[in-house]
């Protein structure tokens, strides 16, 4: 079997399309990830993040960095792919990139950055490893400074209605990259695991019953939504 590395370069390879704004981006993608890019929109504005330091970790070409943190911040993006962060220099300008697996190895800036972007990363690692990058992510962050991230929600509405009728949440879509699954409650405790406080932990609508182009949403969440999105700061 292909090692991350190479999982990673192959898929970014094929998946790359460029997009001129968040907008085309936002509409070149499904239901699910356009309500999800929303709420992440709102999430970081409410930080009113400016002339700050953020790195974005497994970021993938960048258009996602790009698109939701304005040029007054130095940006600065980490991923295992060279396909990846060939794209996000050549393409969206990003200079500051490093190859770094940070489920291996530390990366050589401790206390230097504001703000930690990890959306839809984590559950592509390996559960025994997840503490590891989780440690490797606070090191970097200043004292007080925000993490924000997004996963899948293993406990959504949709994955309760597809192991009802005898289908696996972490197969259905036949991503053999998503391999750590969390609801709410975990992804919480392990965020505070590694020292982190919880300042706002939320999930996306709540979808179900797909057709070709759109979902029927139900009108609550009560933590059954889609993706979970949180924020949590590092202790002082």
């Amino acid at each position: 079997m292909p090692d991350n590395r190479s999982v990673w370069n192959s898929r970014w390879d094929r998946q790359f399309k460029q997009v001129k704004n968040f907008e085309e981006y936002k509409a070149s993608m499904g239901v699910i990830v356009r309500d999800l890019l929303k709420n992440l929109r709102n999430t970081i504005n409410q930080i009113s993040i400016s002339n700050q330091k953020v790195i974005d970790v497994g970021g993938g070409y960048g258009a996602i960095l790009n698109f939701l943190i304005d040029d007054s911040n130095e940006k600065h993006l980490i991923e295992i792919s060279e396909s990846a962060i060939k794209i996000a220099k050549e393409t969206y300008g990003i200079e500051n990139t490093h190859l770094i697996d940070l489920t291996e190895s530390q990366f050589n800036r401790t206390n230097y950055f504001d703000i930690v972007l990890c959306n839809e990363l984590l559950e592509h690692i390996n559960p025994l490893k997840i503490n590891i990058l989780l440690c490797n992510i606070f090191l970097i962050l200043k004292p007080g400074g925000k993490i924000v991230v997004s996963t899948p929600n293993i406990r959504s509405l949709t994955s309760f209605f597809l192991m009802l009728f005898g289908w696996s949440p972490l197969m259905y879509k036949m991503d053999i990259t998503h391999i750590c699954p969390f609801s709410p409650k975990e992804l919480n405790i392990a965020l505070e695991k590694s020292g982190f406080k919880k300042l706002k932990l939320f999930t996306t609508k709540c979808l179900l019953f797909k057709t070709e182009k759109t979902y029927f949403r139900f009108p609550f969440r009560l933590h059954l939504g889609e993706h979970i999105i949180g924020v949590w700061e590092k202790n002082r």
